[in-house]
């Protein structure tokens, strides 16, 4: 599904002529053509009659106004045959209700000006279209606008999606100073609503949008005119020319290229010139050592170059017991060390880089036992430094393919996995994880999926005991799951009525199966290559089909200040996510994210989802 609140040069860009044209049909013909040229993604205008608008009782210098400014439909249907004809898109502030019959095949995105946030018929029968729609907040309080909101979402909740409603930030007075541009707003805007925000602009010249821009507007409005000299409309003041539309997309290009990308991470400049060797320290003896030595803070140092082990393992190394012989500033291996196993690599990045976090000398309350009688309990909590994942590292070759074939389910619940599946699916409403799971799927299928619920086809990959498809199986045409023991794969055959049950892991699926919707629920974390995992499904899916991702929230337990030894981390899971890897995992596989959330669920789970679809 295209996100038509994207635009071609990153913002959309929107040339508002209005009523620039003060009623000169052929006036407007030029500066509709003008603003074509520009290559801005959306022509704006505005269509209304004096006495559809403005009471001529009330308001009768206002009233007459704006039938001074009238166009006929004729006219109006020209100009938008124009824009669509020249392959841009055509819209306009629709204040007449009546023409919505004859302007609506026209109009792609439905656009909302200050003065109508509070009209609320108007929000009621633009939402009942079911287009994408923007609207403008000057004038508004932010209670008004969360007010609006929630309005236009109640009488269609496809606006909750941000693709479909974007909330640009106004002052409605013409021209403004810098300091009432308050693009501040959008930040507040988008925390408070998760919608796509953007700047409607009054003020004079261009430099607002561009910090608009920087700031992080997804779609940007300024009135457009072929001259501001001579003219006595207000809003030619506040309108850009041709050439200065120009700059702007120009200077778009110039902030995108600074912003960058919002991951952070080497460039590949530093990279080609070795700097993240050569400008970072590792651990090296500070006197030469024999072997049998006893690592401490008084015999090591960190110098440059950061060849060998790298200096944020200095902790790592104390009490540690050499192997052989060292001479001062020699570069230290991993195999010269006696039972030093941090230089783990990271399951998703395969990156050596990464901070040690936390170590666990005991099984934390609540973990499963796996460990052999007798063998020690050690493990790190290591911050990857690349794609920003957390991961457990250890020396322990528990967690195979294998191990999940056949120990696993046997090992947490002591083979009383009916039990516990008739225990989860009797929680009460609003306790389920997995009802509440369903819930936001069964919402996203709506909005999104091009299939509808009766018809998706779905696949549940790693489903254990089977509750979350049993669930799901209720809501959609047809459910499917694949899980590699053969205890969960026999409960589910007992348990659900769904299409297929496959023993084994994704590659176990028949090719030529194909699915609308594959979950990943707390899946992904316990594999050695969720990457490659998640890669995979790509093959699966039918076009337009999404899949859908959940997993251990590292952030959510920092934030709260929790430790390191609750679920989350536990030892079976290879990684923890914060919002960055999640993004890096999905992006890495092949994915485009279209919706990323994290929650607290009613179970006390810190838990990131998200949902996205094969990258174009």
């Amino acid at each position: 599904m295209k996100n038509l609140l994207k635009g071609k040069h990153g913002p959309l860009l929107i040339a508002e002529i209005g009523g620039n044209h003060e009623g000169d049909f052929e006036y407007a013909k030029r500066l509709c053509q003008l603003a074509i040229d520009t290559d801005v993604d959306l022509v704006k205008f505005q269509i209304y009659t004096g006495d559809t608008l403005v009471s001529r009782l009330e308001s009768p210098t206002r009233n007459q106004h704006f039938k001074k400014f009238e166009l006929s439909k004729e006219q109006h249907l020209e100009l938008a045959k124009m824009v669509t004809d020249a392959g841009l898109m055509y819209t306009s502030s629709v204040w007449d209700l009546e023409a919505m019959k004859w302007i609506d095949p026209y109009i792609p995105i439905y656009k909302i000006g200050s003065g109508d946030l509070t009209a609320y018929p108007v929000l009621r029968e633009t939402a009942a279209l079911g287009k994408p729609m923007i609207i403008s907040t000057g004038l508004s309080t932010e209670v008004e606008v969360l007010e609006a909101v929630s309005f236009i979402q109640n009488c269609n909740p496809i606006y909750k999606d941000p693709s479909m409603l974007a909330v640009l930030q106004c002052t409605s007075m013409y021209p403004i100073n810098p300091g009432d541009a308050h693009l501040s707003v959008m930040q507040s805007f988008k925390e408070k609503t998760g919608l796509c925000v953007g700047y409607s602009d009054h003020t004079e010249g261009a430099k607002a949008l561009y910090y608009a821009v920087a700031m992080g507007a997804e779609v940007l409005e300024f009135h457009f005119t072929d001259e501001r000299e001579g003219k006595s409309f207000r809003d030619h003041k506040v309108s850009l020319m041709p050439n200065e539309v120009k700059e702007l997309i120009q200077e778009i290009k110039l902030i995108q290229a600074y912003q960058g990308e919002g991951q952070k991470k080497p460039t590949q400049i530093e990279l080609d010139n070795g700097h993240e060797l050569s400008f970072r320290r590792a651990v090296y003896p500070n006197q030469d050592l024999k072997a049998g030595t006893i690592l401490s803070a008084e015999n090591l140092t960190v110098l440059r170059p950061n060849h060998g082990i790298d200096a944020r393992h200095f902790d790592s190394l104390i009490g540690k017991r050499l192997l052989q012989d060292v001479q001062a500033h020699q570069k230290l291996e991993r195999e010269m060390i006696d039972g030093w196993q941090s230089e783990a690599n990271c399951p998703l990045c395969k990156s050596e880089v990464n901070n040690l976090v936390s170590v666990l000398k005991a099984k934390p309350e609540g973990e499963t036992t796996y460990l052999p009688e007798g063998m020690a309990y050690y493990r790190e909590i290591r911050h990857c430094a690349h794609c920003g994942v957390y991961f457990n590292a250890h020396n322990y070759d528990l967690f195979t393919e294998e191990f999940y074939s056949g120990e696993y389910n046997s090992a947490i619940e002591e083979g009383k996995l009916q039990a516990r599946f008739e225990r989860v699916i009797n929680l009460p409403e609003g306790q389920s994880d997995n009802r509440l799971r369903v819930q936001r799927i069964i919402q996203y299928c709506e909005l999104a999926l091009p299939t509808a619920l009766s018809s998706i086809r779905g696949l549940d990959v790693g489903s254990g005991t089977g509750v979350f498809p049993y669930e799901l199986s209720k809501h959609i045409g047809q459910m499917n799951a694949v899980d590699p023991d053969g205890l969960s794969v026999k409960l589910m055959g007992n348990n659900l009525d769904i299409e297929n049950i496959w023993h084994g892991s994704l590659k176990d699926v028949p090719a030529h199966e194909k699915f609308d919707l594959i979950s990943f629920n707390k899946v992904l974390e316990h594999v050695q290559d969720p990457v490659q995992m998640l890669a995979q499904a790509k093959d699966y899916l039918k076009p337009g089909g999404a899949v859908y991702v959940e997993l251990p929230f590292a952030e959510g337990i920092i934030k709260r200040g929790a430790q390191m030894e609750r679920a989350e981390f536990f030892i079976e899971h290879y990684t923890t996510f914060p919002h960055d890897a999640f993004r890096y995992l999905l992006e890495e596989a092949g994915y485009q994210i279209q919706l990323q959330k994290d929650i607290l669920e009613p179970s006390g789970k810190e838990t990131i989802y998200g949902f996205a679809v094969i990258k174009e």
